[in-house]
């Protein structure tokens, strides 16, 4: 079975504007929707939590709270569909995003790139400053909201690091086995890596990598 992946701008939303005893029941079991019955049909992958509650997401990428339904009253911002989207991946593209040129020229950095390795450093000190296995709801949409400003402002190197961080955070949190926390430590350091030296005196567009290619 194929769960679809979530834009990281729409899962930061809805985790920020969930309530907080939501978050914090969630963060009390973040595999909460493991348990839960997960069928794809192609279209729609459909989660059955019990005998009268169900969550649909539409697409293989979701990217608008339109793609999500919950059977239940609350939906989207309820319990279920949250515990749902902490199960998914974020999707390697932003169906709503219009990213920005490839860095591949020897110009200025520009004030999006740097904003966004801003928001990236500070992202990853509340990571550390919580610690991965304990990092809840709140750290991992801040994680989330960078990841989506590295890749809206082309921040490629950034965004790629940014992504393996939030992996190994999720993996160290669902105590998944092989997940170590020196991996986790080393993409947290190498994500600063790549924001400092954006914000370094003399960098270039070029210092924010190039966009994966599609073969």
């Amino acid at each position: 079975m194929t769960r679809p992946s979530i834009a990281p701008a729409l899962a930061a939303r809805l985790l920020a504007a969930a309530p907080a005893r939501l978050r914090r029941r969630l963060d009390q079991d973040p595999r909460l929707a493991a348990d839960w019955t997960w069928a794809d049909d192609g279209a729609v992958c459909t989660v059955t939590v019990d005998h009268d509650t169900r969550v649909a997401l539409h697409g293989p990428v979701l990217a608008d709270e339109a793609q999500i339904r919950c059977s239940c009253l609350l939906s989207p911002r309820c319990l279920h569909v949250l515990a749902c989207l902490t199960m998914l991946a974020p999707a390697e593209t932003e169906p709503a995003v219009t990213p920005a040129p490839a860095a591949t020229d020897a110009g200025p950095v520009g004030a999006d790139r740097c904003a966004a390795a801003e928001h990236a450093l500070e992202a990853v000190g509340l990571l550390l400053a919580t610690g991965a296995t304990a990092a809840g709801t709140v750290v991992q949409a801040e994680l989330l909201r960078a990841l989506h400003g590295a890749r809206t402002a082309g921040c490629h190197r950034l965004g790629a690091g940014l992504g393996r961080l939030l992996g190994g955070v999720r993996r160290l949190r669902d105590g998944v086995p092989g997940a170590d926390a020196a991996d986790t430590l080393a993409d947290a350091g190498e994500a600063c890596a790549a924001a400092l030296g954006l914000l370094a005196p003399g960098a270039t567009a070029a210092d924010a990598g190039s966009a994966r290619r599609a073969y």
